[in-house]
């Protein structure tokens, strides 16, 4: 079976993997408000 019926209750879990990013010397904080501002 290759999917699911969601419903409205439903509550859907995912994973993330992260992405390599040419930014890397930046710290941690600074990339995340790049992602939140999307900047």
């Amino acid at each position: 079976m290759l999917g699911f019926w969601v419903e409205t209750s439903d509550i859907l879990v995912g994973k993330l993997t992260p992405q390599v990013v040419k930014e890397s010397s930046y710290a941690p904080e600074d990339r995340l408000l790049s992602v939140i501002l999307a900047i």
